[in-house]
């Protein structure tokens, strides 16, 4: 799994903006695997925070992709509208789940 922030090689970054960018993201990382057996209200809303950015990127996939995923437009719309203290990924897998069940078996 790649790191949080992960930086791209390459561009006109001077040797103190790649110092701070490198800082940045081993100050998230840490605060990642800190929660991971803590929680932290702070690790929890970073989580909830890269759900979110997940969720946008499913926004950009167009409707066949969605449906093959199990999911639908309006899905990924209600969960980029949930607050951030409520993980989007989550809950938008458990509502694919619930609506899977409801769906009837096709014969």
């Amino acid at each position: 799994m790649p790191r949080v922030g992960q930086l791209g090689s390459g561009g006109n970054r001077s040797a103190g903006q790649e110092e701070n960018d490198v800082m940045r993201d081993y100050a998230l990382n840490a605060a990642l695997s800190r929660d991971a057996a803590g929680g932290s209200i702070i690790g929890r809303l970073l989580r909830n925070f890269m759900a979110r950015r997940s969720i946008a990127t499913l926004s950009t996939y167009d409707d066949h992709l969605l449906r093959d995923i199990g999911i639908c437009r309006a899905d990924v719309e209600w969960a980029a509208e949930l607050p951030l203290t409520v993980n989007a990924a989550v809950a938008l897998e458990e509502r694919a789940a619930s609506c899977r069940r409801r769906r009837p078996v096709a014969a």
